[in-house]
């Protein structure tokens, strides 16, 4: 897919249509446990694992009392 860029550097959203139904335009996506951003960025994939760790030591720490 081919991605067009105006003058301030604004994503221009293609229009993306397959088998007569258009495909809606997300500015993240999880494809195969990764999380990717339109601007490839690992933010949001950074905060995503760091909530699971998270959750996972809470959970340990609650069990063992």
């Amino acid at each position: 897919m081919l991605s067009h860029f105006n003058k301030t550097c604004n994503l221009v959203k293609p229009n993306t249509v397959y088998n007569y139904v258009e495909i809606s335009y997300t500015s993240e996506v999880k494809f195969l446990g990764i999380n990717i951003s339109n601007n490839l960025k690992w933010n949001t994939h950074i905060q995503c694992f760091m909530l699971k760790a998270k959750q996972s030591v809470l959970c340990d720490r609650i069990t063992k009392r």
